[in-house]
Order: structure tokens, then C-alpha cells, then sequence
């Protein structure tokens, strides 16, 4: 698992009403980042793991992930 794990807030999770689709979305998403897919998943102490996920055009939720990182990695190299 990546140690700066992806921080996935409730604008940039995922819903598309099939749940393979959503898998498969999130892979593509994971590959656009060059980071591994569980980095999505969030993992509680004795709780199942479970992904949210919220409407959203995958294509657009793709560019604007990829935006919010760069932005991300931008703000922790000027700190």
C-alpha cells in the first residue's frame, strides 16, 4: 500500500449504479494517478471495508480527481 495514501473526500467518491463498473472506474482512476486502487478504500478497525459513492460522470470525475492531486502535491511542496 502507497505510505501517502490518496485522501478521497466526499466530491471526488463514486457512483454509478453497477457495482462492476465502479470497480472498473476506480482502476482507471487509480492508473490515471499512478497510485494502487486501495488507496480509495477506506479501512476502519473492525469494520468492513466499504467504498461511498455518489453520482458523477466518470470521465469528468477522472479529470477533476486528477486535478484535485496536482493541486495536492502542488500545496505540499510550497509547505
Amino acid at each position: 500500500m502507497d505510505p501517502h495514501p490518496i485522501s478521497v473526500n466526499t466530491l471526488s467518491r463514486i457512483e454509478t449504479g453497477r457495482s462492476n463498473y465502479s470497480i472498473d472506474v476506480l482502476f482507471r482512476i487509480a492508473a490515471v494517478l499512478k497510485c494502487d486502487v486501495s488507496n480509495f478504500f477506506q479501512v476502519e478497525e473492525k469494520r468492513a471495508l466499504k467504498i461511498t459513492i455518489v453520482e458523477g460522470d466518470p470521465e469528468d470525475l477522472i479529470k477533476k480527481i486528477v486535478k484535485e492531486e496536482i493541486s495536492n502535491i502542488s500545496k505540499r511542496k510550497m509547505e
